[in-house]
């Protein structure tokens, strides 16, 4: 909400949720924290950069400890070097929080990178194509990006996805 600062979009679903402001913004300020922007709990939206509006949404999103977190295309318009940092961000969030992360994307190496498990759907009707492991190891990081490992992990699920000639 462009009216409200950093630190109050984070509280909001405490606030529906009846906390009171103390307690509301305490775990809103951890959220934050974790995702590197707790000095920036004052600022406005139209003060932060797309990334950082993205990660406010997350420590939103995080401030009520949900079991599964869903995620639709979220770095989606972020230029390249912001989304691999959010990506490596998001992971250490998960890993961290063990909870359940239900992400889409239409970027091969973005759910590569990310998941342990990737699902693929067909065009409409959407149908099961594929449901498999990622095997790569849960530690992943930049360097990862370029090894032999990841590109062909980033092979065998580019097969699966279909290739249509229809315009979207």
């Amino acid at each position: 909400m462009p009216w409200r600062t950093v630190l109050r979009n984070a509280t909001l679903p405490l606030e529906l949720a009846g906390w009171s402001m103390g307690d509301a913004e305490s775990r809103a300020t951890e959220e934050l924290r974790r995702v590197r922007l707790a000095e920036f709990g004052a600022r406005y939206p139209h003060q932060l950069s797309g990334g950082m509006k993205m990660r406010t949404s997350v420590a939103r999103a995080l401030t009520t400890r949900p079991n599964l977190l869903l995620l639709d295309e979220p770095f989606a318009a972020l230029d390249e070097p912001t989304r691999h940092s959010l990506q490596m961000q998001l992971r250490e969030i998960w890993l961290a929080l063990k909870m359940t992360v239900l992400f889409v994307t239409h970027s091969v190496t973005e759910a590569v990178f990310l998941a342990d498990r990737i699902i693929v759907l067909s065009q409409r009707p959407a149908q099961l194509l594929l449901d498999q492991n990622v095997a790569l190891p849960d530690d992943r990081n930049a360097e990862l990006r370029t090894a032999l490992k990841y590109v062909d992990e980033v092979r065998r699920f580019t097969s699966a996805v279909p290739v249509s000639g229809e315009p979207l």
